[in-house]
């Protein structure tokens, strides 16, 4: 059987955050819980950072021919990464 050797955090619930800048790194569902009671408080400022999942995908020949010589495709194409 695994046990997991890391740390586990829990929120304290006695923080004092009046006033205070609170970081959020992603928008998971712990964060979820959390943040919508933070910002209830207009002296607290939340900043939230959630980074988007890279796409890595290889360019034949052909597509590199129509990006370079036909830019609607190219913006068409990063617009459905985006979305």
């Amino acid at each position: 059987m695994l046990y997991f050797v890391g740390i586990l955090r829990r929120e304290d619930a006695n923080a004092i955050l009046k006033g205070k800048r609170v970081a959020v790194i992603g928008s998971e569902p712990s964060a979820i819980q959390f943040v919508p009671k933070l910002v209830q408080d207009p002296s607290i400022e939340v900043v939230q950072f959630h980074p988007r999942p890279v796409v890595v995908e290889t360019a034949f020949s052909g597509v590199k021919w129509m990006f370079a010589h036909i830019p609607e495709v190219m913006h068409i194409y990063c617009n459905r990464i985006l979305l």
